[in-house]
């Protein structure tokens, strides 16, 4: 709770506080991070100590800045207000936000959503893996993995988009994502599209298998990372960022480790059914 907390209070008006160079990331995982424990609490037996009322308050609010912040193209910039300015890792961060949120019956634009989405679908290069910025071709690797795992959320399964990036990663490998300049990020975002995969071709083996064994390839990488006061070292470029503490790679080490068991909304290809 004291983490919910923390971040409320980094909230007004639904904006979250900027952190670094980055606004939407903060925005995008904050409002994500709001709406799965809302989700959760509606689930619980016992009553949680915050009032989740006011929770869902700030989801609301959150992504409600999230959709009047989108770019004229679909995508999202680093900053507030750039009409003109976009890339994926930032659409990424939001789309997985207001999915979330719909999830948990937060009213959301849908139209926001469906131009995230199609920002994302218009990224993939002929290669299947996906650019960093639209028309730049520079298929990339982390950022691919990103994007097969929001476009799996899409109700309506795009099979040509996904399985074309489900092959760029499957080429690529876990261990080359090891090996780059972000891997929790990559690893996170790509055992989460194998989930989302394997789930939407479920009765086919041979993606059962493949999916399964890049998740399974994945997390033993993370796993050896782990120290042995249970935390995750800071990797690759993070390592190089002032005042960068290894918060942020626990944060997404465990993320990588839970993907299986599917505990947020967002790891399922299927919406949670709401309790009335």
């Amino acid at each position: 709770m004291k983490g919910l907390k923390f971040l409320m209070s980094n909230q007004k008006d639904g904006i979250f506080t900027l952190q670094g160079h980055s606004w939407i990331h903060g925005q995008g995982f904050g409002t994500l991070a709001l709406s799965e424990a809302y989700g959760r609490s509606l689930f619980c037996k016992t009553k949680p100590d915050i009032d989740m009322k006011v929770v869902r308050d700030a989801v609301t609010k959150a992504v409600d800045v999230i959709g009047k912040n989108q770019s004229d193209s679909g995508g999202w910039w680093y900053v507030q207000g750039a009409r003109g300015q976009h890339e994926g890792s930032t659409t990424v961060c939001a789309v997985q936000a207001l999915v979330s949120a719909s999830n948990f019956g937060i009213k959301i634009d849908e139209k926001v959503m469906a131009n995230g989405f199609g920002y994302l679908k218009k990224c993939q290069t002929d290669a299947g893996g996906f650019n960093y910025q639209l028309g730049d071709n520079s298929n990339m690797k982390e950022g691919t993995a990103a994007g097969v795992a929001t476009l799996g959320l899409m109700k309506q399964f795009d099979t040509t988009v996904m399985v074309n990036g489900y092959k760029f990663l499957l080429k690529l490998t876990p261990a080359a994502i090891s090996a780059e300049r972000f891997p929790y990020y990559g690893h996170s975002y790509g055992c989460m599209g194998m989930q989302l995969l394997g789930e939407e071709f479920k009765d086919d083996k041979d993606f059962r298998d493949k999916t399964k064994g890049y998740i399974d390839a994945a997390q033993k990488d993370v796993a050896r990372w782990q120290q042995p006061d249970g935390s995750f070292p800071l990797k690759g470029y993070m390592r190089e960022v002032k005042n960068e503490t290894d918060g942020y790679s626990t944060a997404f080490g465990t993320l990588v480790l839970g993907v299986p068991e599917a505990r947020l909304s967002i790891y399922n290809r299927t919406p949670p059914t709401l309790p009335k």
